[in-house]
């Protein structure tokens, strides 16, 4: 069993871009088996970095399905046949809609609906109930024949993805984590160190993307670089024109790094 929590406030749903938690790291491309290892062992090495709490992988890789393999032979041997084992199994779970819709119109308002014949769900609790499902075949005289899935079908059960996501076409396998007790900057170097020693396992058309707040602090630290390369750049224009020389205010704009690093 799995269990983590994700923030339900509006805050972190904008910070976050929609994103379920505050640390995206998703694994994107068309090697779906190899991509599923790989986002695993990130899923592994994300929970032991200190900070990290509810580390889960987004996509459920092992949901239960039954698959039922018709023995042909049987079936034939019943007067069946292997569509009709098919459709006698759609009806009963998804109902006579999907196989064969059929059409009533109301003689008064005129409007046509849908008029289907499904097994209610509380009678197929358990697999010996999907076993008793009724599949009706003829004889050669036209009489129908009362059968069973049980008798013409063995079950199998598997594991399987049950959540499929995509991105610009590919595949993709997200791992969200939050952080807690701990800063978002060292937090992302912690990411991007795991992220490059794992890089080189992935395939020439793959890729891992860090999504997030990390994405959104990092667009805002570069902004916030290039606005203050700029400011300078600004302000040294303008002490050029009020000292009418490009040494004075050269040395003045020296002194930036210093301030800027809390030195003095």
């Amino acid at each position: 069993m799995q269990f983590y929590f994700q923030p339900a406030d509006l805050v972190t749903q904008i910070l976050n871009f929609g994103i379920p938690a505050q640390i995206d790291v998703q694994v994107q491309g068309r090697d779906r088996a190899d991509n599923q290892q790989i986002a695993m062992e990130l899923r592994k090495r994300l929970a032991d970095i200190p900070g990290f709490t509810d580390v889960h992988l987004q996509q459920e890789l092992d949901a239960p399905e039954l698959l039922y393999t018709i023995d042909r032979a049987r079936a034939q041997q019943l007067g069946l046949n292997v569509n009709q084992v098919v459709n006698d199994l759609n009806i009963s779970l998804s109902s006579s809609e999907q196989v064969s819709p059929n059409f009533w119109t109301d003689p008064k308002s005129g409007i046509s609906y849908y008029f289907a014949v499904q097994t209610p769900e509380y009678r197929v609790a358990s697999k010996n109930d999907l076993d008793n499902t009724p599949i009706a075949a003829s004889n050669s005289a036209g009489a129908v024949v009362p059968n069973v899935l049980g008798n013409v079908a063995v079950a199998k059960r598997l594991y399987v993805q049950s959540v499929f996501n995509h991105s610009n076409i590919q595949p993709v396998y997200d791992v969200d984590a939050s952080v807690q007790d701990r800063d978002l900057g060292s937090t992302a170097v912690a990411i991007q160190k795991v992220v490059e020693e794992i890089q080189g396992k992935l395939g020439p058309a793959d890729r891992i993307v860090v999504r997030g707040q990390i994405a959104s602090m990092n667009d805002a630290f570069a902004n916030l670089t290039v606005g203050l390369l700029f400011a300078a750049v600004f302000v040294y224009a303008l002490m050029v024109v009020n000292y009418q020389s490009f040494l004075d205010p050269l040395a003045v704009i020296l002194a930036l790094p210093g301030a800027g690093s809390g030195s003095s």
